[in-house]
């Protein structure tokens, strides 16, 4: 039986739950952290490594939870993403966005 993926599928499911558990820390912190996916996936880091901590020890640091952890951060992933929807400012390649500077100054830097 191969399973050459299953390590790969893992990395992304657990970079995956990372973002949503960064995501949830939003009641917590400055907003505008979370302008940035890569800051909520560090913030989504360090609260699982403190969630760890705490279920170490306690005693509870079994594959189970480690698992319901990682299956929990991907539900709040999704979750977060279909209410976003990020994928909607996607444009494609070729297409530009217009500028329209209110000021002279605005119209230079936008060069």
């Amino acid at each position: 039986m191969e399973l050459t993926g299953t390590a790969w599928t893992l990395v992304v499911l657990f970079l995956f739950s990372a973002y949503g558990w960064g995501r949830l820390c939003r009641f917590f912190c400055d907003s505008r952290i979370f302008r940035f996916h890569s800051l909520s996936a560090v913030m989504g880091f360090s609260l699982l490594n403190f969630i760890g901590g705490l279920l170490n020890l306690l005693g509870w640091a079994k594959a189970e939870s480690f698992f319901g952890l990682l299956f929990g951060g991907v539900a709040l992933a999704g979750a977060d993403l279909v209410k976003v929807k990020p994928w909607r400012a996607y444009r494609p390649r070729g297409e530009r966005a217009e500028m329209q500077p209110e000021t002279p100054r605005g119209a230079f830097y936008s060069l």
